[in-house]
């Protein structure tokens, strides 16, 4: 499994950046960026996006906070135009990201306004979804339904709710987005979960309060049976929606990490290169860090030291002279890596 982290709704390109660089240094596979943060009102800002979210220190496996509270998809005020170019825009930018998932959370514009038809809502939110659809074929990203609490939101408030819209739209980019934190605070029995697992493509987790996992009493344990039912081994993300420090970031991963293990296996050959494990890559292999001077940052299970790794070097990082991409030759298969700094040696 994959440990993330969402950052809250931040503004601009500087910021993301630098959180994903401290993310990676904790050990973090991946960092959820916010869509509703970039400027994608014109092709200007959503290059800057593109370039942002391909630059990022470890990779922007999923984007949330899904359109800016601007841009309703319910209500007398739905621009068709305005949500078909935003839907497009925010697909390019998950596509440059290389992204697997981007959670439809936002319920800002998908709350049906007071005095609304909610039938009509409701035919409205399956045209928006529809034509998000439309927008994300063949980007690689498939859509996350998120459902969310009473708190936040007026309608899709439950999985079953949220599978019901992707069952009507029934297309292969649309699927449902969980958050642990939303489930807790529905009540919603999590033996939904296995019920409706086919539709799952994201998690994101948190503790009681919306604070950072391990400080409260949710029941870890049966989460992760729930998802080990469905077969969910991908992802899952820390998403508290404010800024934790740096500490509490870690603790966060280690707590997670003792619930889902990096799992290391297959045997090495050919060129070495001192490297640590840290993790698992977006592809499902493993992650290592090859700059065998940083010894600072590891999951809580993985012994320190350097590890003998067979690694191919493949090509060099977009923005950091220093660093390059390798990849990992195991007897089992090759798997990407992420960037690090070179000191290899021939056996």
């Amino acid at each position: 499994m994959r440990i993330g982290y969402a950052l809250p709704l931040v503004k601009g390109t500087k910021e993301p950046l630098e959180q994903a660089e401290l993310l990676g240094a904790i050990g973090y596979d991946y960092v959820e960026l916010p869509l509703a943060g970039f400027d994608l009102t014109g092709p200007e800002g959503t290059e800057a996006a593109k370039r942002c979210v391909a630059s990022t220190a470890i990779p922007t496996s999923v984007l949330q906070s899904f359109m800016p509270a601007s841009i309703r998809v319910t209500g007398p005020d739905v621009n068709e135009a305005q949500v078909k170019a935003y839907l497009g825009r925010a697909a390019e930018v998950c596509h440059a990201a290389g992204a697997q998932v981007a959670v439809f959370g936002a319920a800002w514009s998908r709350n049906v306004p007071d005095g609304w038809s909610r039938n009509v809502a409701h035919e409205q939110l399956v045209k928006a979804f529809t034509w998000t659809a439309d927008a994300f074929k063949g980007c690689g990203a498939v859509v996350g339904i998120e459902p969310q609490n009473l708190k936040e939101a007026n309608i899709i408030r439950f999985i079953d709710e949220a599978v019901g819209y992707a069952k009507e739209v029934n297309r292969p980019e649309i699927k449902v987005a969980i958050d642990f934190y939303h489930l807790v605070e529905e009540e919603t029995p999590l033996t939904e979960i296995s019920r409706f697992g086919e539709w799952i493509c994201h998690a994101q987790t948190a503790d009681t309060g919306r604070n950072h996992p391990g400080s409260g009493s949710y029941d870890y344990g049966s989460f992760a049976e729930q998802l080990r039912i469905v077969g969910h081994d991908e992802m899952v993300s820390v998403e508290v929606m404010k800024t934790l420090s740096p500490e509490l970031m870690r603790i966060s991963l280690g707590y997670l990490r003792q619930i889902w293990p990096a799992v290391v296996s297959g045997e090495a050959h050919g060129h070495w290169l001192d490297a640590r494990i840290v993790g698992s890559t977006p592809f499902g292999g493993v992650r290592w860090v090859v700059d065998a001077d940083r010894n600072d940052y590891f999951s809580p299970e993985i012994e320190r030291g350097s590890v003998p790794v067979a690694l191919e070097q493949v090509g060099k990082h977009p923005t950091k002279k220093r660093l390059f991409r390798y990849r990992a030759v195991f007897t089992s298969g090759d798997y990407p890596l992420l960037y690090g700094a070179t000191r290899s040696q021939q056996l």
